[in-house]
């Protein structure tokens, strides 16, 4: 039994010397010594000491560095008491959330899939001297290749490339198309074309699948599909009290849902107001927490200021009759700021979803007051953007 190797490169030991007796914390052994031949450690001397009586190593030592069993207890048996545990227990089940176990069935089915076998890459060997003798010409050599590695992407050109892989953060250095797949070269360290024309063409391909494509793509679009509303279905807040979130620091930005007369008018507005803004304020969206309970059915905003007080939230929106039903879904932006500090209080404009985004990221860092959105709504009162 030999003690575990170190982390980083293998040792690589040569034959050992002869063994003699040693003593450790009180067993006899028998130590070993072997030359260390690996990468970087050349001439290190490595030193084990086998117990006699059970072949168990006792002890390893390096330069620097040396371990030592103490105390072993062998061929005595343990107390059944060890192994009992008295404390609190789950299913394994439920040790794993949902994301992980999506996650470790994905790479289970990816370990099956028959993949692209690349049959050549660009590499450098190296060689250097590890023995010999001058005067004859005799020379041992260590030999070593150094591949680079990079990332090989493929799918099949016709299904179109995946989105939303992280391996896309990778510098893309060669895409081209072989038949019915797209393969794609991606590196941190650069490739020149004619090596990554050169890996492609060494490619043996995997078969395709064996479902046709457009069934493929009609089970991909559906999935996306039910995972995008499972998504809103949480970002909605079913069940949240409003009462849970008035007061604190305002840390939050409310979208209260008062009118519960069209469920599907609902989730469209507020994915509307959620969504990220358009063009270049792609990167903008509002940060809000929905609030979805029927307890809030035709709250006013009289109501509302008198259960907000004089504390946050300065301002909220709200998706009440005329958000449900007009074909924009304008939201209720309402001022529940303190007049002290010059909001006034109970003042409303109305915000169409794709410009939620604007007034949410202004409101939410105090960038702009509460006025120059409702100076700058149009005559129906609505905002739509400056």
């Amino acid at each position: 039994m030999w003690l575990p190797q170190e982390q980083g490169v293998p040792a690589q030991l040569d034959e050992p010397t002869s063994p003699r007796e040693v003593d450790v914390r009180g067993r006899t052994g028998w130590e070993v010594q072997f030359t260390d031949q690996s990468i970087n450690r050349t001439g290190r001397i490595v030193t084990y000491a086998i117990d006699a009586e059970t072949g168990v190593a006792l002890s390893r030592s390096t330069p620097g560095l040396a371990l030592e069993l103490s105390d072993p207890l062998i061929d005595e048996p343990f107390d059944p008491a060890l192994f009992t545990w008295t404390g609190p227990t789950r299913d394994e089940e439920d040790l794993a959330n949902a994301g992980q176990r999506e996650y470790e069935a994905k790479m289970q089915a990816l370990s099956q899939m028959p993949a692209a076998q690349v049959t050549w890459t660009p590499g450098k060997i190296q060689a250097r001297p590890i023995d010999g003798d001058p005067r004859t010409g005799a020379l041992n050599l260590q030999v070593m290749p150094n591949y680079q590695d990079f990332t090989l992407r493929q799918w099949v050109t016709e299904l179109g490339e995946p989105a939303g892989e992280l391996s896309t953060r990778t510098p893309l250095m060669h895409r081209a198309t072989v038949g019915p797949w797209t393969y794609e070269i991606r590196s941190h360290t650069p490739i020149d074309t004619g090596d990554c024309e050169r890996i492609i063409a060494s490619i043996v391909p995997a078969d395709l699948p064996s479902t046709p494509a457009d069934q493929i793509r009609e089970a991909i679009d559906l999935e996306a599909a039910e995972q995008a509303d499972a998504k809103l279905t949480r970002m909605l807040g079913t069940g949240r009290r409003l009462a849970d979130y008035l007061g604190g620091d305002g840390g939050v930005s409310l979208l209260i849902r008062t009118d519960f007369s069209d469920d599907a008018k609902w989730r469209e507005a507020a994915a509307a107001a959620m969504a990220p803004g358009e063009g270049e304020n792609s990167d903008f969206s509002a940060d809000l927490t929905c609030i979805d309970n029927p307890e809030n059915n035709g709250l006013s905003i009289p109501d509302l200021i008198e259960r907000i007080g004089d504390h946050p939230p300065y301002y909220v929106f709200i998706a009440d009759h005329t958000t449900i039903t007009d074909p924009e879904h304008p939201i209720l932006a309402v001022d529940t700021g303190p007049e002290d500090f010059g909001s006034t209080r109970g003042q409303t404009v109305r915000v169409i979803p794709s410009q939620m985004w604007s007034v949410e990221n202004n409101l939410s860092i105090s960038n702009m007051d509460f006025d120059e959105f409702v100076e700058s709504a149009g005559p129906d009162g609505v905002y739509r953007g400056f």
